[in-house]
């Protein structure tokens, strides 16, 4: 049950991160001033940095284990957050793009892989739990937002709250990971 407990708090860790950046773009694209065209551009450096990331993660998580992969990913992630919200060029928020999709895709990879080993442990399908969890950060992700936004709170300082409380999750779930 633990186990079960510290995956799931890292894929609401995961969907809290990326949602907390999605629910800003708007934001940070007016604080840029950037084109919908321009946005649509430097928005394809995340899905590059996770595709350019997929060999390297892999690599990584049998290597050194999903543990000790998904402790350090789940850590740059929020950090590379803080990157995004501090940004003020279009070659800046590339940049962090590129390397929010490397953090995602790493803790992607070795969040699974804790996964799949916990839905071992419980000899029956749990998967869709886990990425039911991650939905549900992203609706807190997206709420959390709204709410930011409401009340006039720059990105910096929201995505600082973040990840600071995305630190105190990492600090108190890192010990229920499975030893893979």
């Amino acid at each position: 049950r633990y186990y079960r407990i510290g995956v799931i708090t890292f894929y609401f860790i995961q969907g809290l991160s990326f949602a907390t950046w999605a629910s800003r773009i708007p934001d940070i694209k007016d604080v840029l001033h950037l084109s919908d065209g321009a946005l649509g551009s430097i928005l394809f450096a995340l899905p590059l940095g996770q595709l350019a990331a997929m060999a390297l993660s892999g690599f990584l998580v049998s290597r050194f284990g999903s543990r000790r992969i998904l402790s350090i990913a789940a850590c740059l992630y929020p950090a590379v957050l803080l990157l995004l919200g501090s940004v003020t060029t279009a070659w800046q928020l590339g940049l962090a793009l590129l390397f929010f999709g490397i953090c995602g895709n790493l803790s992607n990879i070795s969040l699974n892989t804790q996964g799949v080993g916990v839905e071992r442990l419980y000899r029956r399908s749990i998967m869709a739990s886990f990425h039911g969890v991650w939905s549900l950060a992203g609706f807190t992700g997206a709420a959390t937002g709204t709410l930011m936004v409401r009340y006039v709170i720059p990105p910096f300082l929201h995505f600082c709250i973040i990840a600071g409380i995305i630190y105190l999750l990492v600090w108190g779930a890192y010990k229920f990971l499975l030893e893979k």
